[in-house]
């Protein structure tokens, strides 16, 4: 039996227009590819899974013909296109903001705009993940599972941090008046120390007199004692003589 091959074969006109469309295949990848290299260009101010301070460590599509990873800036180039192709080419994961591609890492982390709430971040291995993380549903950006939340979100986080607010000032209000109260009291306790130290020594003198006096009282009372047992004895005699 002869071996039959697995290649269709085709009449010569069939081979010609394939051809072509092979030709205009590769034409669109050529177009397809610069598009993405412009795109990452044009979006450089923007680029997905970037926060706003660490945007500039990225390369600006004006000029910048390559990117490194930013952990090993002297490490070897990738071409623009290498950021956000849901390729991990560093082990920072610093190609791969805006995807899962590098999960199980720290360092690069998800950056949710979350417009009408407040920015957060969230690891790599959530991006795409079915799981809405960020409120803005910016995580999930292939497919609509998520619907934006912020607006509500905001409001009550905003809510929860004016209360939080309030009860810091309160709490800063209340221990202002204890700290007045308590400055008060020192000034009441130093003035008065002070008004007891003035008078001391006129006390110490009151005291000096007072001693001196009962000394003089006690003297009397021995005299007067002794006075006593002197006429008792006197009379004692007399009474004997007679």
């Amino acid at each position: 039996m002869p071996v039959m091959s697995r290649r269709p074969v085709f009449s010569r006109q069939t081979r010609g227009g394939l051809a072509l469309l092979g030709g205009a295949a590769a034409v669109l990848r050529s177009l397809a590819l610069a598009l993405c290299v412009a795109g990452v260009a044009t979006e450089a101010s923007s680029i997905r899974g970037v926060g706003p301070q660490d945007l500039s460590r990225y390369p600006d599509a004006a000029g910048a013909s390559a990117f490194r990873c930013l952990s090993t800036p002297e490490g070897a180039a990738l071409p623009l296109d290498a950021i956000n192709d849901d390729f991990c080419d560093c082990a920072d994961g610093s190609d791969e903001p805006g995807t899962g591609a590098c999960a199980g890492q720290s360092t690069t982390m998800f950056y949710c705009p979350n417009p009408g709430s407040f920015p957060s971040y969230v690891y790599a291995s959530r991006v795409n993940d079915g799981v809405c993380d960020c409120c803005d549903g910016s995580d999930e950006w292939r497919s609509t599972v998520c619907r934006d939340t912020c607006a509500v979100e905001g409001r009550v986080l905003l809510q929860d941090r004016q209360k939080r607010q309030a009860d810091l000032e309160s709490g800063v209000q209340q221990r202002a008046s204890l700290v007045a109260a308590a400055k008060k009291l020192h000034e009441a306790s130093n003035k008065e120390l002070q008004s007891l130290r003035e008078r001391l020594p006129s006390l110490e003198a009151l005291e000096r007199e007072a001693g001196a006096a009962l000394e003089a009282a006690k003297e009397q009372s021995r005299e007067e004692e002794q006075r006593r047992e002197e006429l008792q004895k006197a009379a004692a005699q007399a009474a004997g003589n007679g």
